[in-house]
């Protein structure tokens, strides 16, 4: 997995357009984390010193490779480009949600450019929605979704869209809150 996630960051680094990835590849990316983790705690010996040196270049490869591949989605948004068959199904749920919202945004300020009046939206309007955006306040493991879709692993301080149920439970258990757009 390792060579993998390698390969993974040079290509995204090296492109300036959303390279296609295995559309598992955060979920085998969590699990390797683990594996590798628990590997470097286990003894104290060179072994364990390679695997975590592995562990913390593998995890830095994939926070740039996350800010990369962020990046792009922004960028691709922002220019019009519809650029989903390259990514994952989480990622797919994050452009079509920021997607809405930034065109959203941009409607409303290009009608108050225009002299007309906005009615912008109310909370109330948004307790239909079936995601909600949250930030994570420590790390937590793959989830499960109400959509049956798999979630995370996720880090303190990530920002990610979730399915109404999953988002709730997750702030009432004050590991995450949710941010209001």
């Amino acid at each position: 997995m390792y060579s993998e996630i390698k390969k993974t960051w040079i290509l995204e680094s090296e492109n300036s357009q959303l390279q296609k990835i295995e559309p598992s590849f955060y979920s085998k990316a969590g699990e390797y984390l683990k594996k590798i983790k628990q590997k470097a705690d286990e003894t104290n010996n060179t072994s364990a010193s390679l695997a975590s040196l592995e562990y913390k270049r593998a995890n830095s490869m994939l926070e740039e490779i996350l800010k990369l591949r962020t990046k792009k989605i922004f960028k691709a948004i922002l220019n019009g480009k519809n650029e989903v068959e390259f990514l994952t199904l989480g990622e797919k749920e994050f452009y079509n949600s920021l997607n809405e919202i930034v065109n959203k945004f941009i409607e409303e300020i290009q009608t108050t450019l225009h002299g007309e009046k906005v009615v912008l939206h109310r909370k109330d309007e948004t307790k239909d929605l079936g995601s909600i955006l949250i930030r994570i306040l420590q790390d937590l493991p793959l989830v499960m979704g109400t959509d049956l879709k798999v979630y995370g692993p996720f880090r303190s301080e990530d920002v990610v869209v979730l399915p109404r149920e999953n988002a709730q439970a997750l702030i009432e258990r004050e590991v995450a809150v949710e941010i209001k757009i």
